[in-house]
């Protein structure tokens, strides 16, 4: 039988609880005993067909996502039955540094309907009544229901097509904007009682902090850092004009001038050019040499650089002009204890936006250019190594796989215990309300 952490891992027959502490009432000794809810059944996950739930395909959100659940539900005490690789998928050949592949999501697609046809034999000869299907996208739904799967869950979904009859979103943000347009009309007159708000989960020993003199001193000089493509919505002109601003105010305190280093998809200098010009800058051949002089440019990066990157930043820029679901690497500058200075909206109230005091101003919501100018002013003088130290700590407590897996683990037992309640006659399963008027009648 398979192991976990040096554990044996859970049959399929065994049930998962949870150990509490319990006063023996022959001796008055504290013991701990196992508190069991029924019987679980197992969690199939199914990849995309053109990753697998390994390290060399975590480029892709999706797949990254997916092989923390899988860790975390294991840890947890579930059987997880994973179907990747080879045997049921046609595009697992290409190679891992292949990234973003021109891949549809319609469940017409010949990717799809070859994957369906590879993993639902051996879908089905596993299946059980009580199990969970765990979609990664809503393309997967379709195939949990021809395989006769009630348990449908749709993990951190941060796209607008929800299919899965129970939804775990990244962020309450996002769960309203979904129901508002792509669920209005399933929406309107009852509640999707049993959807959740799950945040991206991090392993947390994966970041590092650097105090603040490490960060003054590091090679090339301090920086700013933006973490993300370089396109318009994502508020690259916005960072790139807070730190000219910025810097006036710090050559005037007599601190050296701060980089911007970027990281992601896109071309710097043609994007600087349109700011410039949409901004009435005058344009001279010295554009390109404006740009060199603070901007320091990378393409997409990943393990060790991307580690470093965080580490030793002053600050991060996050000034997104859209409604994003989560914008995952301002929690990742965090967990390095570098602030984020972001926009005002969405994702970001919940997190910096509910930030307690104890956290000490983990980052900075800002609207204006002065705003994202004096946040980054003040970063780069008076923020110290407690504050830092505090977001890190802040920030640990909240998006770790350790709480998430806890997270993800309550509601999967809700989904199972709602799914297993008797049904009517029209086979539906008795709603709240019954069960209310019911307890009162018995009273």
């Amino acid at each position: 039988m398979a192991t976990n952490g040096g554990k044996r891992a859970r049959s399929e027959e065994e049930e998962v609880g949870t150990s509490v502490e319990q006063t023996d009432e022959d001796n008055g000794s504290v013991v701990k005993r196992q508190r069991t809810n029924r019987v679980m059944g197992k969690i199939h996950l199914q990849c995309l067909p053109h990753t697998d739930l390994i390290p060399e395909y975590a480029w892709c959100a999706y797949t990254q996502k997916a092989i923390r659940f899988v860790e975390m539900m294991r840890s947890e005490g579930f059987t997880v039955i994973t179907y990747s690789g080879d045997k049921y998928s046609s595009m697992i050949h290409r190679p891992p540094e292949a990234q973003n592949p021109n891949i549809s999501w319609q469940v017409s697609d010949p990717i799809w309907r070859q994957t369906y046809e590879k993993t639902l034999p051996d879908l089905k000869q596993n299946f059980m009544p009580g199990d969970i299907f765990a979609c990664i996208v809503s393309t997967q739904v379709p195939l949990a229901q021809i395989a006769g799967f009630v348990n449908i869950i749709e993990l951190g979904i941060g796209y607008s097509d929800v299919a899965a009859p129970f939804a775990c979103f990244e962020s309450a943000s996002w769960q309203a904007s979904v129901y508002r347009h792509s669920l209005r009309d399933v929406t309107c007159g009852h509640v999707r009682r049993l959807d959740t708000v799950i945040p991206n989960s991090y392993r947390i020993h994966e970041y590092e902090m650097a105090s603040i003199s490490e960060r003054r001193s590091v090679q090339g000089g301090h920086y700013a850092l933006f973490l993300a493509r370089k396109i318009d919505v994502k508020g690259l002109q916005i960072a790139m004009a807070a730190v000219v601003e910025a810097n006036k105010i710090l050559q005037s305190f007599g601190v050296a001038a701060l980089k911007l280093k970027m990281a992601g998809g896109g071309n710097v200098p043609n994007t600087f050019v349109d700011y410039m010009k949409r901004n009435n800058y005058s344009m001279t051949e010295q554009t390109q040499t404006i740009v060199s002089s603070f901007v320091e440019e990378y393409p997409v990066v990943s393990g060790e650089l991307k580690k470093n990157l965080l580490k030793y930043a002053t600050a991060l820029f996050m000034p997104t002009q859209y409604m994003g679901p989560f914008e995952g690497v301002h929690v990742e500058a965090m967990l390095s204890g570098v602030p984020a200075i972001t926009s005002s909206h969405g994702v970001y109230l919940e997190t910096i936006g509910k930030a307690p005091v104890e956290a000490a101003v983990p980052g900075y919501l800002c609207q204006t250019l002065s705003e994202y100018r004096d946040a980054l002013v003040q970063c780069a003088l008076y923020r110290t190594d407690e504050q830092n130290n505090a977001t890190q700590k802040w920030a640990q407590s909240e998006f770790s796989t350790e709480r998430c897996k806890r997270l993800y683990s309550r509601w999967i037992r809700k989904v199972c215990e709602m799914t297993a309640k008797p049904r009517n006659k029209k086979g539906e399963i008795v709603r709240i309300v019954d069960e209310v008027a019911e307890a009162l009648m018995m009273e």
